[in-house]
């Protein structure tokens, strides 16, 4: 490690200039952020029912931050937000202004959410906290603006690499079974008169302060904290992590602290910097991009188990509010009663898949809280390619899980759907799907 900031930076640039691979003028990239944080008062989002959890202070910044690449007439821009993630609809306006705007086609506009328990409420979850809808109107303004910057400010890259480190782990499996991946992934670029740009990614709940009442952006916040205190810029992609928690959690749920976000913090950058050292050059001449509406399937309940389940939480219920479950319930059925009534009860959930294609190099947007086994599914399916994954991106649907899970009747499975007002999902559900995003990818590199 290297004693000083000063130090770690002269050492980078070192490094950009010996082993970078030259792109001229073909390479464009840019970088912006801005402040997200709501005013104090905001509902939070998460850790139980009806609990009418408010941000009552700031521990650090909520930020949203954009990275945008163009070669010729090509571009693409990756947002990350600092929230808990985002509905299709409220996806689909920005995309639809960005298109209008900077003529960016929706393909090529990533929007994803680190997925932080300690923001406001910006999905609409049933009982995990009120929508702020006020917020989310000044949010997607912000995000107009930060496109402004991000695509008006390219530079051009001098060279790009790409690496991968495993951790010091900080994440255990919650659920099910699979095999923690412990890697920090990252692409770098390196652009002529300013700090390099980063797109970094590890896989984990943000869930390491537990149920507090002050706004943070979690773990990937300090992460982020310690490659810009060494003068990189960069957004943070949250891999499939929906069985994978803080390894705090492990020893007493929720009990992590502000210095366990820091350590946290130090020993994901510490892993980045290490890969940088080992980073592998290359080059790419163009940008691609595909989206695909991929299908998660569900299991619809017959008329006389929807009337069970009714009937069953009424009665739970029995005018005690307190009964939090049960009203979660009810108004699950309501919803699936209103699309029922619409004709738009399927058992085929519609998830979102994106590919955003560097030559050699691919980031994989995923519009779900994936397993972690199901993402490594998706990466041994493409041993010579680099792959970053990130899940909770673009509009949720809500937890892809592994068929273990559905198997035990897992909170994935069970409890996870009545909070997003979706399906049950049917055994191997979320394998198949596996296997429509790795379709996806392939008829993008045969296809770009």
């Amino acid at each position: 490690m290297l004693s000083s900031n000063g130090g770690r930076r002269r050492a980078l640039k070192v490094r950009l200039v010996t082993v970078g691979l030259f792109m001229g003028e073909m390479l464009r990239a840019g970088f912006a952020q801005n402040d997200i944080l709501p005013q104090l008062g905001e509902e939070m989002a998460g850790y139980g029912f009806y609990l009418n959890r408010r941000g009552l202070s700031h521990l650090d910044p909520l930020r949203a931050r954009a990275v945008t690449l163009a070669t010729g007439e090509n571009r693409l821009a990756v947002l990350q937000l600092d929230l808990i993630g985002l509905s299709k609809e409220f996806v689909s306006r920005v995309r639809e202004r960005a298109e209008e705007r900077f003529d960016l086609p929706a393909p090529y506009l990533m929007i994803h959410c680190t997925h932080t328990h300690s923001g406001p409420t910006t999905y609409p979850y049933i009982g995990c906290g009120r929508l702020c809808v006020d917020y989310l109107n000044v949010l997607e303004e912000k995000l107009m603006s930060l496109l402004d910057s991000a695509l008006s400010g390219m530079r051009s890259v001098k060279s790009c690499y790409g690496f991968q480190e495993p951790c010091k782990p900080i994440a255990f499996l919650r659920a099910g079974e699979g095999k923690i991946n412990s890697q920090v992934r990252g692409i770098l670029f390196d652009v002529g008169g300013a700090s390099p740009i980063a797109i970094v990614s590890y896989a984990c709940h943000p869930v390491v302060l537990g149920r507090n009442e002050a706004f943070s952006a979690d773990y990937p916040g300090r992460f982020l904290k310690e490659l810009n205190a060494y003068g990189l810029r960069a957004v943070f992609l949250n891999e499939p992590c929906g069985d994978l928690d803080p390894l705090c959690n492990a020893c007493q749920w929720g009990k992590g602290s502000e210095q366990t976000l820091d350590i946290y913090g130090r020993d994901l950058a510490e892993a980045a910097f290490r890969g940088l050292d080992r980073a592998e050059p290359f080059s790419f001449s163009n940008i691609t991009a595909s989206v695909r509406d991929c299908t998660l399937l569900g299991i619809v309940p017959d008329e006389a188990e929807l009337e069970g389940r009714r009937k069953r939480a009424v009665e739970e219920l029995n005018g005690d509010s307190s009964r939090a479950g049960a009203r979660v319930e009810l108004e699950w059925l309501h919803r699936l009663e209103e699309q029922q009534a619409r004709g738009a009860l399927s058992p085929e959930m519609s998830l979102e898949a994106q590919v955003l294609s560097l030559g050699e190099h691919l980031l994989v947007g995923l519009a779900g809280e994936v397993f972690s086994s199901l993402g490594e599914k998706i990466r041994d399916a493409f041993p010579d390619r680099f792959v970053m994954l990130a899940g909770t991106c673009n509009g949720l649907l809500g937890y892809v899980p592994n068929e273990t899970d559905v198997a035990e009747n897992g909170y994935a499975s069970q409890v996870a759907p009545r909070i997003y007002g979706m399906l049950s999902p049917a055994p191997s559900a979320g394998e198949a799907f596996t296997d429509q995003v790795i379709e996806t990818i392939q008829k993008c590199l045969v296809f770009p």
